[in-house]
């Protein structure tokens, strides 16, 4: 077979502690970047004003070489966050300048590559004075064919509507957010949907002697009431008030939550992640829950990526801090941030990471990063290598790419009949990206990778 110039057998690879991220362009000048993939691009949201050194208004767009900006167009908003896919289409929470000015729920225009607000979808809080200002919606989720929101607002439209509700693309429904016995919820940080269930964590309120008191839970919304999700968190504020958990996600058939010093009923231990797995919460160790503070966690292939921040009490300071987890490993990804981590987002099946940013150091922050190659226990003489290998269906290939170029990798069967391949436009440095052959017969293939400089192949198996 002429195509292939070296024939190599992988084993199966294991991860080490030795990995790099690797900055996405010149990145963004205030605050914090918050990353959603769509379609081909990877978007950006936040408050900053430039994107590699370009005007920007808290939102633009990577098109795989380059930062691109919406501010040519002439949009007013001051951020963009909250990005969420109902019905095939993109949707945000963008906001206005001013506390005062309107916020709305705006939507992706393809054609135009362009943002719009949303009609009827202005997002306001009544003070207690009577003065409307700026809502916010901090979380969406597309939940039985409905775009759920939630955040902190009095009205939608000029509708009345507390904190959660839900639209079916005409009209905005209110959803109940009294629990009984004086509880209601308040500010929900994360949902996900589980076992045809909508799972949020959020903060509950209840009126105790006249003063208001906060709890943190996590509760099932079934369509028509919400539930808790297990009894054995510890909630009460009372007995432990620094407890929050900030992301879910689902991963291996099991419920995963993020947080700050979590309690489970029984174990004197504190958590920064949990799993539910049908009956109960589980603490995962691995962390110093002390010091650590997890805020993101999402799927990359077989792994759960985990983001958040280190504590560093004796020197006054914290750094954002990034792990991946096969289920029973963790294993912290290096890399050098110096504030926390906000959110994961995948693309052209390569991992991406937005960070806040200190402005005070801002010519050595970015912002936005993508995952490069995992140092592994491979063979040094090649340039490229999959794990693990044999494979049930996703495995991940690392490559590096001498110079800005096209990338093709191609899936051929032992006889040479060409099956799968993809081209990608790769600025020169380090790639690991993730592939699935769960449509794949079992059996052997051969991995083909070609750039300028790299042409290589090699056999991968499926079970």
């Amino acid at each position: 077979m002429k195509f292939i110039t070296t024939l190599l057998f992988c084993m199966i690879s294991i991860f080490s502690n030795a990995q790099n991220w690797f900055p996405v362009g010149g990145g963004i000048n205030l605050g914090g970047a918050e990353l959603y993939s769509f379609e081909d691009k990877l978007f950006v949201g936040g408050i900053f004003n430039t994107i590699d050194g370009a005007p920007a208004r808290g939102l633009a767009y990577w098109d795989n070489k380059k930062w691109k900006s919406f501010f040519i167009d002439g949009l007013p908003y001051r951020s963009v966050s909250t990005f969420v896919t109902y019905n095939d289409e993109l949707y945000a929470y963008g906001r206005y300048g001013n506390l005062y000015d309107p916020s709305y729920i705006i939507k992706y225009d393809k054609l135009e590559n362009t943002w719009i607000n949303v009609p009827n979808s202005e997002i306001s809080l009544q003070g207690s004075s009577g003065q409307f200002t700026s809502g916010q919606i901090f979380n969406a989720i597309e939940f039985q064919n409905e775009l759920y929101v939630a955040g902190d607002f009095d009205y939608i439209s000029d509708k009345p509507i507390k904190n959660i509700a839900k639209w079916n693309g005409i009209e905005w429904v209110e959803i109940p957010s009294n629990l009984g016995a004086g509880l209601h919820i308040n500010r929900v940080t994360s949902f996900e949907i589980f076992n045809n269930e909508l799972i949020i964590s959020t903060s509950v309120e209840y009126e105790n002697n006249e003063n208001w008191e906060t709890d943190y839970r996590v509760l099932r919304w079934n369509g028509e009431a919400w539930s808790d999700l297990g009894n054995n968190l510890i909630t009460d504020s009372t007995v432990f008030s620094f407890f929050n958990i900030y992301e879910l996600e689902e991963y291996q058939g099991e419920l995963y939550a993020a947080g700050t010093r979590i309690k489970i009923v029984g174990d004197d231990q504190h958590y920064s992640l949990i799993k539910w797995d049908g009956n109960q919460w589980k603490g995962i160790n691995g962390f110093n829950s002390n010091n650590t503070q997890l805020i993101a966690l999402k799927k990359f292939s077989t792994y759960l990526a985990i983001g958040g921040e280190f504590f560093n009490f004796s020197e006054n300071n914290s750094d954002g801090v990034t792990y991946l987890y096969n289920g029973n490993t963790i294993k912290e990804i290096e890399g050098d941030f110096s504030l926390s981590i906000r959110n994961f987002a995948e693309l052209n099946k390569q991992l991406f990471v937005g960070t806040n940013i200190d402005s005070d150091t801002i010519s050595n922050d970015v912002g936005i990063y993508r995952l490069g190659k995992f140092n592994l226990d491979e063979d040094s003489n090649s340039k490229c290598n999959f794990f693990p290998n044999p494979t049930e269906g996703e495995f991940m290939i690392t490559y590096e790419a001498k110079e800005n170029t096209s990338t093709t990798i191609r899936f051929y069967t032992i006889s040479g009949i060409l099956v799968h391949e993809e081209i990608f436009n790769d600025l020169k440095g380090p790639y690991l990206r993730r592939f699935n052959l769960q449509d794949f017969h079992t059996g052997a293939y051969i991995v083909q990778i070609q750039s300028r400089g790299v042409n290589e192949s090699k056999i991968i198996m499926k079970n």
